[in-house]
């Protein structure tokens, strides 16, 4: 009897295994499918002429309220699903102290926010990299990332 379990706990992983490759090769398909048909579309020398701030930022035409809720759903997308149930999970349900930590960091993104608009209309930043290379003087691009590598360093441990 034991030994017909495990023959059918086998079988059923082989046919997950199956299950999931022809998910995944469905998904192929249509990512494949999709990018040829928007080139077909639009014309590929349309796709090649964007920059970089009409794709990561929209041509800058976003409002606020769409830019503030692309920017929250992005950062607790990660930490809600896959961080919070396991922390729950380990830990008991501490995972509370996740719903005082968001709070807060909304709010320091709302109190930032209208700063860093501003700057980024007045000086054109395009990224948070911009910023710092413009508030610490970085010239050369491996400075930027020795910069952030360092800050990471102090931040991560504590």
């Amino acid at each position: 009897s034991t030994l017909k379990r495990r023959a059918m706990a086998q079988d059923f992983g082989q046919e997950l295994w199956i299950v999931l490759g022809a998910v995944l090769a469905l998904l192929l398909i249509i990512l494949v499918g999709l990018t040829v048909w928007t080139i077909i579309k639009t014309g590929l020398k349309k796709i090649w002429d964007r920059t970089f701030v009409d794709h990561f930022l929209a041509g800058r035409s976003l409002n606020g309220l769409v830019f503030g809720g692309s920017l929250v759903a992005s950062m607790f997308s990660g930490t809600s699903f896959l961080g919070v149930p396991a922390e729950a999970y380990s830990t008991g349900f501490s995972a509370w102290r996740w719903l005082g930590t968001s709070t807060f960091i909304i709010i320091v993104y709302l109190s930032y926010a209208p700063r860093l608009h501003w700057l980024s209309c007045v000086r054109g930043y395009d990224s948070i990299g911009a910023y710092t290379r413009d508030r610490f003087g970085i010239q050369v691009q491996y400075r930027d990332a020795l910069h952030w590598a360092v800050t990471c360093v102090q931040i991560v441990p504590s």
